[in-house]
Parts: C-alpha cells; sequence; structure tokens
C-alpha cells in the first residue's frame, strides 16, 4: 500500500470518519534540508540564521476524504519539479471548522538495531497506540490511529521529542511554528524518489 493508500484506511477504517471530512494538502519543494547542508556542529553555528527559517506553505488546500486520491494525482500533475505533495495533520469539518489532528510522525530514528526495535519504541512512547510505519525511502513516517485535541498534539511531539533518538529536533520545531505535522505522499527525484509505502503495521 502506498502513502494515500494507508491514510485513506487511518481515516476512513480506523478512524471512522465521515466522506465530508476534510484534510489539507500542500505542496512544497523537495529539496536538501539544513542539517545536510550543514552536517557538523561547528557548521550549524555558523548558518544558525538560516537554520531560523521555517519554509512554507502554512496553509494548504483542503480536500474531501471521497476525492483524496484524485486530488493528490491533480496536485502532483499540476505542480513543477522537484516539488512534492504532503498532506498535513489538521483535520476539519464539511464547513472547514478544526476538529483535530491525525498523529502524523516524521521519524528519523537512530541507534537502532532494526525496524522491530523501531516498533517497540514507537508503542512505548505513544502508549500502544495503534498505528502504521511507512518506509519513505531515508526513513520512515508514522500514523496513528487517534485523532489528537491541540493539547494532546503538542503532548504528541513532545513524547517523540524526549528520547533524542526518535525524530529531527527541527521538525518538531518546524511543526510547533506551522501549527501541524505533515509527511510526504508522493516523490520527487533527485532527493525524493520513493513514494513511501507500508511497512507494518504498528
Amino acid at each position: 500500500m502506498d502513502a494515500v493508500q494507508v491514510l485513506l484506511r487511518l481515516l476512513v477504517v480506523d478512524l471512522s470518519l465521515p466522506d465530508t471530512t476534510q484534510v489539507e494538502l500542500i505542496a512544497h519543494e523537495s529539496k536538501r534540508n539544513w542539517r545536510q547542508l550543514h552536517p557538523t556542529a561547528r557548521d550549524q553555528v555558523k548558518n544558525l540564521q538560516e537554520g531560523l527559517i521555517h519554509d512554507g506553505p502554512l496553509h494548504g488546500r483542503l480536500t474531501r476524504i471521497d476525492s483524496l486520491e484524485e486530488e493528490v494525482e491533480l496536485m502532483a500533475a499540476q505542480i513543477d519539479e522537484p516539488d512534492v505533495v504532503s498532506v498535513t495533520s489538521r483535520l476539519f469539518d464539511h464547513d472547514g471548522n478544526f476538529v483535530g489532528h491525525t498523529a502524523l510522525m516524521n521519524l528519523h530514528p537512530e541507534g537502532f538495531d532494526d525496524v522491530d526495535s523501531i516498533v517497540r519504541a514507537i508503542r512505548e512512547i505513544t502508549a500502544g497506540m495503534p498505528g502504521y510505519l511507512l518506509s519513505s525511502g531515508r526513513y520512515y513516517h508514522y500514523y496513528g490511529c487517534q485523532i489528537l485535541h491541540s493539547n494532546e498534539w503538542r503532548r504528541f511531539l513532545a513524547q517523540f521529542l524526549m528520547p533524542c533518538v526518535m525524530v529531527s529536533p527541527r521538525y518538531i520545531g518546524h511543526s510547533l511554528f506551522q501549527g501541524f505535522c505533515a509527511v510526504r505522499l508522493t516523490a520527487a527525484d533527485p532527493h525524493k524518489p520513493s513514494v513511501p509505502t507500508l511497512l507494518m503495521v504498528v
């Protein structure tokens, strides 16, 4: 299953959301990130100001669950290379009112022996929240089967950040600044050549 199919399963089957529920799609450039450009602590200190930039967009296109696949395909066809389409964690009702966050997380695990040990860590961090682990190519995405209110969402971010070995602190910083988490749904060469796909059920 690719990322869009897993997302639909999460929304429709696991969360039992009405078809009129709206998710938010964003298009953004696929590029090397600040930590890749400046891999050493000394380089990062020298380029600190650049590290404080929060790339947009901060708002995206709302689309109903029942037209999600078509909308992702349409957006992917309309954007320029090397842009990609991502989904944010924000959920809205049919009138556009915010209703909560899906439990999405972009994982950059360090020091783990294998995928099973990563899954065990996810279960411990989330207190056993069921979900899906996807391979994004270089790293992983986690889709948890729960809708989070704003305070719960901030706690969710903090729990993944605290162990220091599961996520990039920059991802958490960007998420807090933007007010949502985002995970990629499509691929673009050369930096994101693989469509995220289901690895295992957590």
